[in-house]
């Protein structure tokens, strides 16, 4: 679970509206909650845990560098974040990849999706 707490200790904020960059890996994260707050949000690290939706991160529109690797994902909603540079699919269960042109991301950028 996500809550406030976690995402300002992890950051070493005390304010949500001045978290840059937040690394939530390995934290065995069923569920995204408790994000919208994080106006200014430029990287997350979501690896290694076991997120199957991520719509909620459509909140994170600063976003450049977005890590959701080793997770359980199996469709990929249509996302934006015009902003985005960097991303990471690699080892989730996706089927289909038909929503990743929405990202905008040059395809250098983006590590491949593989299954598990």
């Amino acid at each position: 679970m996500i809550t406030k707490e976690l995402i300002l200790k992890q950051a070493k904020k005390k304010d949500m509206r001045l978290v840059y960059e937040l690394r939530l890996s390995d934290m065995k994260i069923e569920k995204l909650e408790n994000l919208e707050d994080l106006v200014k949000l430029r990287e997350i690290d979501l690896s290694g845990n076991m997120l199957k939706e991520v719509e909620q991160l459509n909140c994170l529109k600063e976003l450049r560098s977005l890590n959701l690797s080793s997770n359980a994902i199996v469709l990929l909603p249509p996302l934006k974040f015009p902003y985005l540079q960097k991303l990471d699919l690699s080892y989730n269960a996706l089927g289909s990849m038909k929503n990743l042109s929405l990202f905008k991301v040059p395809a250098e950028n983006v590590l491949s999706a593989t299954r598990e």
